[in-house]
């Protein structure tokens, strides 16, 4: 019998969290899935981890193989090209899942119809000390033409239970680039009908030195300029007719940039290089402020994705 979910998993050098994110998804309250995990030519023992745990989930898992490194976005799109099921889920192979999370997203996707399932996330150090939590009251919510497709919800791709429709029925695939996921989620949203929202934090969003959230900010200001013009472009028609929709788009790319614009300032050791990103991001904020209106700062967006200082859980 063909399973319910497909769950991807991108896997590059990750032999010290794999485990306990293979161990978390078979923990599941929900089995019937499927489990496709990405090894991105990882050079540690990645890829040794991964064939030992291929009889524990007795054969509801997959390995898909890079014979180069080809980046986290990549990765998820040999993931879901691998996905045999009608729902996608994921989980980045160094966070973990609480057990009741795919029975919960599962179960709202029934209970009301939707096309995509969000749920909320703590926020995790290296070592797994829990430092924030961020969550959402439960609803469902029908997509209209004027909706928030860019402001709505955390565009990670990780928190969230997907229609697998979506991805391949409009040709949508993740750029080869940092944010991949906030240059996916918003188009994704853009051909669904409904989403629901559960309560709880379920998912456990490990903060890493090394792994690509993480990365000096400049990287991450330079990657937006380019994430940002895809969804120009792909919103081009609906951006110069609806005045709404411009709102958000710059709400949208005047908190991201302003976050790693900070960031940048604090962390880099060039500061030459620093000030040209700086330069970059400004220019960009005064071109979308020119283009789409004026950006709306005091939108709960800001405060939801980038709070100033998220509560300590514990």
């Amino acid at each position: 019998m063909q399973p319910k979910i497909s769950i991807v998993v991108p896997c590059f050098n990750v032999e010290t969290y794999l485990g306990v994110c293979l161990d978390s998804i078979l923990e599941q309250t929900f089995s019937d899935f499927e489990l496709i995990c990405v090894d991105d030519c990882s050079t540690d023992s990645t890829a040794d981890l991964l064939r030992r745990y291929l009889g524990r989930f007795d054969g509801r898992m997959k390995i898909v193989t890079h014979a180069a490194n080809r980046g986290l976005g990549a990765a998820r799109n040999s993931g879901l090209e691998a996905a045999s099921c009608e729902w996608i889920a994921s989980v980045d192979s160094d966070d973990w899942v609480d057990p009741p999370m795919l029975e919960q997203l599962y179960g709202a996707a029934l209970r009301y119809g939707a096309d995509i399932v969000n749920t909320g996330y703590k926020k995790v150090s290296a070592d797994g000390i829990v430092e924030a939590e961020y969550g959402y009251p439960e609803r469902v919510h029908q997509l209209t033409s004027g909706d928030d497709l860019f402001t709505l919800c955390w565009p990670a791709f990780w928190n969230k239970l997907w229609r697998k429709r979506l991805f391949v029925e409009h040709g949508i695939t993740f750029p080869p680039t940092l944010h991949d996921d906030l240059a996916t989620t918003p188009r994704v949203l853009s051909y669904a009908q409904t989403i629901a929202f559960v309560p709880g934090a379920p998912y456990n969003y490990r903060q890493r030195p090394g792994s690509e959230t993480f990365s000096a900010s400049f990287r991450h200001i330079a990657s937006y300029m380019s994430v940002f013009g895809l969804l120009e472009r792909h919103f081009a028609t609906r951006l110069a007719s609806d005045r709404e929709l411009r709102r958000q788009f710059c709400t949208m790319v005047e908190s991201n940039i302003s976050y790693h614009v900070g960031n940048a300032g604090a962390l880099a050791a060039a500061e030459s290089y620093a000030d040209v990103a700086y330069l970059a991001a400004m220019g960009y904020l005064t071109h979308v402020e020119r283009t789409y209106g004026p950006i709306d700062r005091e939108h709960p967006f800001f405060e939801h994705c980038y709070p100033p200082s998220p509560s300590a859980v514990g």
